[in-house]
């Protein structure tokens, strides 16, 4: 035997023809089956045997769907790609330990394999690489993405230095359809805010006229348009009197607290309309409201012209004419109508006192009606709070007490007939 060994080993190489018909056998060996085989996920020539339940599956995803559906919860779960030990060959149906040649046909399981996943796949136009700081394989080729350390995942290039870092926000679930993003085999989206889902749960979400991030509630897409047409409509919507005052709002978009006038269309955020710039297609609060009062000048000088017109008065050529014959006429005034000027200013400054004192006196009259309504609104609320604790206090034995319910009824009848 030993002899033997040694003629085999010591033989010379084959010729240079034999040698380049031996690879050929090889490489026609290796191949054969390609394309073949494989499941729905995958094109691939073995199968896994799932160390978890002990069955075979052709990939993890067969898997997890099988799994998924059954009836009893306690027996759900998913297969752990890096735990799996064996494989069958689906041309043989020889059961080995992994690895990328079958032991007994030869034949390559796959045109890509990865050792570390057990990932096995013949269409290799996918682009598959294997990312060593996610630990598993991506598809798309390596040089359209880079993996960002904070988010912990892996990025197309367009994104670098282009997104909002959110620490691990692809090792969540998407918001829509809880699937776990970070090996999902769907294509996902990075919003503004920085959180992640899937893209055809965001296009879902899109047409569904939902336009906030399920997680933070922050815009996913560019508002101005709406803000602005939502801000003319509460500006052309007054509320009641009783409801003129201002409430605590918290800001989504801009994270800041502030106050607003209650409205029931919305509440604006000071903050984010005050910082808002001047850009194409965006809106500009402080713009608008220029164009506002210019329409609303423009309007008044047209009513103004339209009167002018209509009364027939002396165009602007005229009236300076007669401006400067009263100039002139004031030149040639003696003595005596020094007095009479003194005591028009003195008119005038009794006219001006006068004016002052009525504007006061509106202004005080102002004052104390609001803070008539404020009182008035003060009382209501304490009488609606006496009014509640009466309706819902109850007696030793827990039941409501019947008198002061009776009592409102009776109230409410008297009031309606009156």
């Amino acid at each position: 035997m030993e002899d033997s060994d040694n003629f085999v080993v010591n033989q010379p190489p084959p010729a240079p023809a034999e040698q380049d018909d031996h690879n050929d056998n090889n490489s026609s060996r290796e191949d054969f089956g390609k394309m073949l085989y494989g499941c729905e996920h995958y094109r691939r020539r073995c199968k896994l045997r799932a160390p978890c339940c002990n069955e075979i599956f052709t990939c993890r995803h067969c898997h997890n769907d099988a799994k998924s559906a059954l009836s009893n919860p306690k027996e759900r779960h998913e297969l752990v790609r890096h735990d799996v030990k064996q494989v069958v060959c689906a041309v043989c149906d020889t059961e080995q330990q992994v690895a990328g040649i079958c032991s007994k046909c030869g034949i390559k399981f796959g045109e890509y394999y990865c050792e570390i996943c057990r990932f096995y796949d013949d269409d290799t136009t996918k682009g598959q690489f294997h990312c060593d700081d996610c630990g598993i394989c991506r598809v798309g080729g390596r040089e359209n993405f880079f993996h960002c350390r904070k988010c912990g995942s892996c990025y197309s290039v367009d994104l670098r230095d282009n997104h909002l870092c959110v620490e691990n926000s692809m090792k969540n679930h998407c918001p829509i359809c809880y699937e776990f993003l970070f090996d999902s085999v769907k294509g996902t989206t990075i919003m503004k805010c920085g959180h992640t889902m899937h893209m055809e749960c965001y296009t879902e979400m899109i047409q569904q006229n939902q336009y906030r991030c399920p997680i933070c509630s922050k815009s996913v897409l560019n508002m101005s348009r709406t803000w602005e047409r939502l801000d003319l409509e509460i500006e052309a919507t007054a509320m009641p009197e009783e409801y003129r005052y201002e409430v605590p709002i918290l800001c989504n978009d801009c994270n800041c607290t502030g106050r607003a006038f209650f409205h029931i269309l919305g509440h604006k955020c000071k903050h984010s309309f005050a910082n808002a710039k001047t850009k194409s297609n965006n809106y500009n609060p402080a713009i608008i409201k220029k164009q506002r009062e210019f329409y609303k000048n423009a309007k008044y000088v047209n009513k103004y012209k339209r009167i002018v017109k209509q009364q027939g008065e002396p165009s602007d050529g005229a009236r300076q004419l007669e401006d400067e014959e009263e100039i002139e006429k004031t030149d040639k005034v003696d003595n005596k109508n020094k007095k009479n000027q003194k005591y028009s200013a003195r008119s005038l400054r009794e006219v001006y006192e006068r004016k002052r004192d009525e504007e006061e006196k509106a202004r005080m009259e102002r004052e104390a009606t609001i803070l008539a309504k404020k009182e008035e609104r003060q009382r209501a609320e304490s009488r609606r709070k006496t009014l509640r604790e009466k309706m819902f206090k109850k007696t030793k034995s827990g039941q409501p007490v019947m008198k002061y319910r009776i009592e409102h009824i009776l109230e409410t009848l008297q009031g309606s007939k009156g």
